[in-house]
């Protein structure tokens, strides 16, 4: 147990809130630094999961952007979900789903614009 800094009442020591006052003890980046060890993704120590999230990103954000009409923008969808996943079973402590979604959302403007695109070739076709 140890001692509130501001009521001076007794809470357990793992504790970032006061139960009495509801003074906070630790501060949102030190919250945040508890949770993950290092910001480097090469660090040894660094979780896999992130790790796995900021190679997904990256490959999704890629195929998005350069096949922006075609299969890579399909790759990238995959892939911008797998990382979310991720970041959904860590209950969104892991990071990138920022980048994540943006790279499904391009991916889905490729894809959507590709159909629109052999959509438009099958009608002028047809007349």
């Amino acid at each position: 147990m140890k001692e509130c800094p501001k009521c001076s009442g007794q809470i357990i020591d793992e504790a970032v809130k006061c139960k009495h006052c509801g003074a906070w003890l630790k501060s949102y980046n030190e919250m945040l630094e508890d949770k993950l060890p290092s910001t480097d993704y090469n660090d040894e120590s660094y979780p896999d999961e992130q790790k796995s999230i900021y190679k997904y990103t990256k490959i999704a954000l890629i195929f998005s952007l350069v096949w922006l009409a075609g299969l890579g923008s399909i790759i990238g969808i995959i892939y911008s979900r797998k990382a979310l996943k991720i970041i959904k079973d860590s209950q969104n402590v892991l990071s990138g789903k920022g980048m994540a979604i943006f790279s499904m959302i391009l991916g889905i403007f490729g894809v959507s614009f590709w159909g629109v695109v052999a959509i438009g070739a099958i009608l002028s076709k047809s007349v």
